[in-house]
């Protein structure tokens, strides 16, 4: 049986807060109708949107890229990215986004999902690595979320001295930063139902930076620790 969730998103957009255009939203909403129904009953859609909306605004480029960035675009079946990166080993860079429909699986309806999220483009601005930069084109999101099971649970009605210490709400803040393609980082603080929100609001901490083909450096990735405190009764 599922329980009833109540759920507020808040989005927070800073230093580049451009709405999407009513194309880009079809887009992003043809691609998730698309794949929704082969995905898990829990996946994140949130997540989905969230990448998806950040590589139309920053779209892989398609002669400088990695497995792991295709892998980001989940229309993609590991066959594809497999032939994708055969077809460049024998004929080198592409000179047209529309040669993609010549690679063995890329179909009319896979080329045109890829289209909105990919470019041939060599050099962006994104690459011009300064702090000005970093604070004038790199964006901010920050999503915070509340969510409390309807129907009264175990352990939250039962007598002092068995019952949780906490609340049955559930709190989650998440903050990300991306410049372009080139560096991510994020923070993620969770309180669970049950935890005591006072003295020690958040019970999961975690964080991480990450850098993308910044000269010698390909990926180097910092962090993804996580700091976590267990459930106590009273």
């Amino acid at each position: 049986m599922r329980f009833r969730l109540l759920t507020i998103v808040f989005v927070m957009i800073g230093y580049i807060s451009n709405a999407q255009t009513a194309e880009q939203e079809t887009a992003i909403n043809d691609i998730i109708e698309s794949v929704a129904e082969n995905l898990p009953d829990d996946y994140d859609m949130t997540e989905l949107i969230e990448v998806l909306t950040r590589l139309r605004k920053h779209p892989i480029n398609l002669n400088k890229r990695t497995p792991e960035e295709l892998k980001t675009l989940i229309f993609l079946s590991p066959l594809q990215i497999s032939n994708f990166f055969a077809y460049l080993k024998e004929n080198g860079n592409l000179a047209n986004v529309l040669e993609l429909q010549t690679i063995d699986g890329f179909d009319v309806k896979t080329v045109q999902n890829l289209i909105p999220f990919v470019t041939l483009n060599s050099a962006t601005e994104y690459e011009k690595f300064n702090f000005k930069n970093l604070l004038s084109l790199g964006e901010n999101d920050l999503v915070m979320r509340f969510a409390q099971t309807l129907q009264k649970q175990k352990g939250f009605t039962d007598l002092p001295g068995n019952r949780y210490l906490g609340s049955p709400e559930r709190f989650q803040t998440r903050y990300r930063y991306h410049y372009g393609n080139i560096i991510s980082a994020s923070l993620t603080l969770d309180k669970d139902a049950g935890e005591k929100f006072i003295g020690k609001p958040f019970d999961f901490f975690s964080g991480n930076i990450a850098l993308f083909k910044l000269g010698r450096v390909k990926k180097l990735v910092v962090g993804d620790y996580t700091l976590q405190f267990g459930q106590g009764l009273t």
